[in-house]
């Protein structure tokens, strides 16, 4: 083999180790910053009275550890566009399809908490304060966050590497521990966790599986907005 051309190899090789690496570091370090945010720091949440207030700090802090930092590794590890490598510009495949799928997913959730649980939704004009403006307004940003950090950055670099039903699988796992730290600092260890892990398990499956169909973030991040907006409503 020309010397030249296998330098060229040993050298693609090296680089996508190091990119291998560094991607894993990213979100290792992500997790241990959130598990921090989640439990020491989440008293500045709670000391926050203008509600306001608070789901703007809350959404500034998201934004700054879900978002800012996947864009900067792409930009600058990977040196590749954010939103094309993120499917965020992606031209839609199947809307008509993927509408469907979603009206399915949540009809099905729906009638299945309704004969096992009991749950029913709400009257959207009984919930009073819980549906205000503001919060309308700011219900998609954590959707966006999310999908952007798992199905568009963690899903994408799981199925680089591996089948796409694997990398679904592991991304929804990560996709359900994100939650943990959060419940054990505000309840501890309850069995109602599992059943929850469960259906966030789940949804993250059906997120994958949309983008995946759809070659686009975005009809996950609508699926996921239904999602937090039906649990709103849920009881």
């Amino acid at each position: 083999m020309n010397p030249g051309r296998l330098e060229r190899m040993e050298a693609n090789d090296a680089r996508e180790h190091q990119s291998s690496k560094g991607w894993i570091i990213l979100v290792a370090i992500f997790y241990l910053v959130w598990a921090i945010r989640a439990t020491v720091l989440y008293p500045i949440d709670k000391s926050i009275e203008s509600e306001a207030m608070a789901i703007l700090y809350s959404q500034t802090i998201g934004i700054a550890l879900w978002i800012v930092p996947v864009f900067l590794y792409l930009k600058l590890a990977d040196k590749t566009s954010p939103l094309e490598y993120l499917k965020l510009t992606t031209r839609l495949r199947r809307a008509i399809e993927s509408a469907m799928l979603i009206a399915v997913y949540f009809i099905s959730v729906w009638t299945i908490e309704n004969l096992m649980a009991g749950k029913s939704l709400f009257q959207v004009r009984s919930v009073g304060e819980a549906l205000s403006l503001k919060v309308l307004l700011l219900l998609p940003l954590a959707p966006i966050a999310e999908e952007i950090f798992f199905r568009g950055f963690v899903l994408r670099k799981f199925g680089e590497r591996a089948a796409f039903w694997k990398a679904n699988i592991a991304t929804s796992l990560l996709f359900v521990v994100i939650h943990w730290p959060y419940w054990l600092y505000a309840g501890g260890f309850q069995m109602e966790r599992g059943r929850d892990s469960a259906g966030i398990f789940l949804l993250g499956c059906f997120l994958g599986f949309l983008v995946r169909r759809t070659d686009s973030l975005w009809p996950a991040v609508v699926a996921h907005s239904l999602n937090n907006f039906i649990a709103m409503f849920l009881r």
